[in-house]
């Protein structure tokens, strides 16, 4: 779809760019806070920094141009990330559905593009429930489901230092913390047992490497998974008999109540969400 700030991106690059490359010029953008992310082709990389000034011109708030140069590195998921226009610190605070987000997104990885899945998410908690989130990075969802919701308790799992750091301060700037409890390390290891009625999986690579841990989390009777997970279409239904053969070995049931697609990931990948309802 061409919008109109495409349109007014492209007029910008048009005495700077060749002709036969304009349609190449970055056709979406994430805005964080005051830094502005984005793709650039290969073909454009010797105009990245005519194209980063351009970007400036057209969202007043972009104080730094960053491109992404290779998709997040290891278990962290840390971004990898140049600046190509601006300068000063790259963290910021990034406001989304009335909350507050304190973080850097040259060391945490935060999509803007989930905003409304982290917002669906908020609205389907019952009041008293304890949900356990297993990747909370810096509260994506955590945050949203304090704020908007009454649960009893909400314990958030972060593995990654850095970004526990930026939870810790972002409970604190939302004024959460009666509800959300961080916590410091790998879910396999840490995250509470027997005690949730609802736990969200919030990663979207090795999913099915931590339903032990979220089945573990569940109270006795059972409960509502969230489990979010990129693949291709073709591999949607063995991934559902992989987490109904994962529930049985726990002696579970499931339902899966909704499937939703998130976003495109990549090409022919979605990232998708399955809330699955778990009985005994």
């Amino acid at each position: 779809m061409v919008t109109p700030s495409w349109k007014k991106l492209k007029k910008l690059l048009e005495p700077i760019v060749p002709a036969e490359l304009l349609d190449l010029v970055p056709r979406s953008w994430q805005l964080l806070g005051n830094i502005l992310i984005c793709n650039i082709k290969k073909e454009l990389i010797p105009y990245e920094h005519e194209i980063g000034v351009a970007f400036t011109k057209i969202e007043k708030r972009a104080k730094i141009v960053a491109r992404k140069l290779t998709p997040p590195q290891g278990e962290m998921r840390i971004p990898h990330l140049k600046i190509i226009a601006g300068e000063g610190s790259t963290e910021t605070i990034h406001r989304e559905n009335h909350c507050v987000f304190k973080l850097d997104p040259f060391k945490i990885l935060f999509s803007p593009g989930n905003s409304n899945e982290r917002l669906r998410l908020s609205q389907l908690i019952q009041d008293g429930e304890i949900v356990i989130d297993l990747f909370s990075c810096v509260g994506q969802f955590s945050i949203p489901i304090a704020v908007h919701s009454k649960p009893f308790k909400l314990y958030a799992i972060e593995i990654n230092p850095e970004a526990y750091r930026y939870l810790v301060t972002n409970i604190l700037l939302n004024r959460v913390a009666n509800v959300v409890e961080p916590i410091l390390g790998n879910c396999k290891n840490v995250a509470p047992v027997g005690i949730a009625d609802r736990v969200i999986m919030g990663v979207i690579n090795g999913t099915e490497k931590y339903l032990d841990t979220a089945f573990n989390s569940l109270k006795n009777r059972g409960g509502i998974i969230h489990y979010h997970e990129s693949f291709p279409k073709r591999l949607l239904q063995e991934k559902l008999e992989k987490i109904e053969k994962k529930a049985e070995q726990k002696s579970f049931k499931i339902k899966f109540l909704n499937f939703k697609r998130v976003k495109k990931y990549a090409p022919s990948i979605d990232h998708i969400v399955m809330d699955i309802e778990v009985s005994k």
